[in-house]
């Protein structure tokens, strides 16, 4: 685990930078298509509550309209080319399961909640080296947000990730999650491919 807060906290104080202005070009030297290695994290970030929240009308209508939207990122050269080009972690998996590469758009992390633009995409290697989305997260940095409450979306609450400073809420749109939709690991996923 410390090889990811090292790695993220990295990448947020870029992302925080370039948000700010502050940073230049933040996509990897690398072909973007080339994703960081594996990297192990622990389930300490459940989403407690969130498996009963898919089940109101608002959300079903948010998720709903969210796979529509991310339809096309199911080619990661679409997702590239709409920004979302940048490596932010290498493929994170726990003994919950896994979450795939995150990619994303670094000048994106601020206090804005945009239900249909979500800050991350998510991606699982195959054996052949292609990425298959799987599921979107949306990020807000703790020293963004000024509200007495979480930030929210269809009345769902982002909870706190201590680790890297953030408010985060997953939506499971790629793939299917037994645990829950919103919720963070999905047992399904691993970065067998990754190497």
């Amino acid at each position: 685990m410390p090889h990811l807060m090292r790695a993220f906290r990295s990448a947020s104080v870029l992302a925080l930078l370039a948000a700010v202005g502050c940073a230049e070009d933040l996509t990897p030297p690398a072909a973007v298509e080339a994703p960081l290695a594996p990297v192990a994290a622990d389930a300490s970030h459940a989403s407690p509550g969130h498996a009963a929240a898919s089940s109101t009308p608002a959300v079903r209508a948010w998720l709903r309209d969210l796979r529509r939207a991310t339809a096309p990122y199911r080619r990661f050269r679409n997702a590239v080319a709409a920004g979302y080009g940048t490596a932010i972690t290498g493929c994170m998996e726990s003994d919950a399961g896994g979450m795939g590469f995150h990619y994303g758009d670094p000048t994106r992390l601020d206090d804005v909640v945009e239900p249909l633009r979500p800050e991350l995409l998510l991606y699982v290697p195959g054996p052949g080296g292609d990425l298959r989305f799987v599921a979107v997260e949306y990020a807000v940095p703790f020293t963004a947000w000024s509200a007495p409450h979480p930030p929210e979306i269809a009345g769902v609450p982002f909870h706190r990730n201590e680790t890297f400073g953030l408010w985060i809420l997953h939506a499971w749109v790629g793939q299917s999650n037994p645990a829950g939709i919103l919720m963070d690991w999905n047992p399904t996923v691993s970065c067998r491919w990754a190497h």
